[in-house]
């Protein structure tokens, strides 16, 4: 391409991919991260990951991190009453002292509501609160875990999935403690991605059951919960599931 007025040329190249096929690295389309990791072990098998750092993560015995997670817990809790006592000071209505949690820079992702925002959310959380039984906050995470050798042990949780377990508790935590009957339910959703060709179904499902494993030992689950989509609710009859 050739700009006339300042006497310059410009070739343009057309991007050509690096390698065939899917190669995006980290993404839930690309299967990068996974050829890698197999061409890295069959080059240079056990000796990829230093020896001394494999010992290391080995060596961290279930009973620290137990009290590592029963320490942020008890962390998560000072943060929770602070929150509800917060809002219960201003008082606030039920819907107002929910969204006032939510809306909290710690907790809520991006920017803080806009006014129009605010009200919408208000009346979205009236509308909950006005129907019977618990107010129940649903979020869609945790859909697999990743599991080269590379990056994870196994199924068990990293300290990051561990972290949001504690946050998702947190804000049920605080809700409660407003008074409000609450439950935050973590929604799994293992086969939304197009992850399943290489991750096999059993691997998502033993994902799952370290997840409520950590939440029942850490004990989370006075107001947490990690469900599978898939699995029946409280409040679906059996044919309405078997039809879902």
């Amino acid at each position: 391409m050739c700009c006339e007025t300042q006497q310059l040329c410009v070739e343009v190249k057309p991007v050509v991919a690096a390698t065939p096929g899917v190669h995006e690295y980290n993404t839930d389309q690309g299967n990068g991260t996974h050829r890698l990791c197999k061409s890295l072990l069959a080059e240079h098998g056990e000796h990829v990951i230093p020896a001394d750092l494999m010992g290391k993560a080995w060596h961290v015995s279930a009973g620290a991190l137990f009290r590592l997670m029963t320490e942020r817990r008890e962390e998560a809790l000072r943060t929770a009453e602070s929150l509800a006592q917060h809002a219960r000071k201003q008082g606030l209505s039920a819907a107002e002292a929910i969204f006032s949690i939510l809306d909290k820079k710690n907790i809520r992702r991006g920017t803080a509501k806009s006014a129009q925002g605010r009200k919408q959310c208000l009346e979205v959380i009236e509308a909950s609160l006005a129907e019977p039984g618990v107010f129940t906050l649903a979020v869609l995470c945790f859909p697999f875990r990743d599991w080269h050798p590379l990056k994870n042990v196994g199924q068990t949780p990293d300290a990051g999935e561990l972290e949001s377990l504690i946050r998702l508790w947190t804000i049920g935590r605080a809700i409660s403690l407003c008074g409000i009957a609450c439950k935050v339910v973590a929604m799994r959703d293992g086969t939304r991605y197009p992850s399943s060709w290489h991750y096999p179904l059993e691997q998502k499902q033993a994902y799952g059951d370290a997840l409520r494993e950590v939440v029942h030992a850490v004990m989370l689950d006075d107001v947490l919960e990690v469900r599978d989509v898939d699995e029946r609710t409280e409040l679906e009859t059996l044919e309405a599931w078997q039809t879902r």
